[in-house]
């Protein structure tokens, strides 16, 4: 069976973990890793954490998703992170590209230690 990595680093760009040099996978929790682990993640299907996670995999199912609907699935995803202090000063804002539909998630805040920070998802 897999290892269950929690506290893997995510290379938001690659959704992928980052490697180190060591060919090991880099762990730290990272305010970016939890913002992606909490999005990513579909609610109530992670056992360690059945409450954690994002209703957002439904949006790639269907076509009548709008934004609102996304932008309050993320908020609703990312409170846990708020009440609990990992960041701060939360905006998301959800665009639907004319061309392909998709909709592009970003989320802007501030990092337990004061660091701003942005990540851009496409569903």
């Amino acid at each position: 069976m897999a290892e269950i990595l929690t506290d893997a680093v995510i290379d938001t760009d690659t959704r992928d973990y980052v490697i180190t040099s060591d060919a090991e996978v880099e762990t730290g929790v990272t305010a970016a890793s939890e913002i992606w682990h909490a999005l990513m993640t579909v609610k109530n299907r992670f056992a360690p954490a059945p409450d954690d996670g994002s209703e957002l995999d439904s949006v790639r199912k269907s076509a009548a998703s709008t934004p609102p609907i996304v932008r309050a699935m993320t908020l609703a995803a990312l409170r846990p992170l708020v009440n609990d202090g990992r960041i701060r000063d939360l905006s998301v804002a959800v665009e639907r590209n004319s061309l392909t539909g998709a909709l592009t998630v970003t989320v802007t805040c501030t990092d337990s230690g004061g660091s701003p920070m942005e990540l851009s998802l496409t569903l």
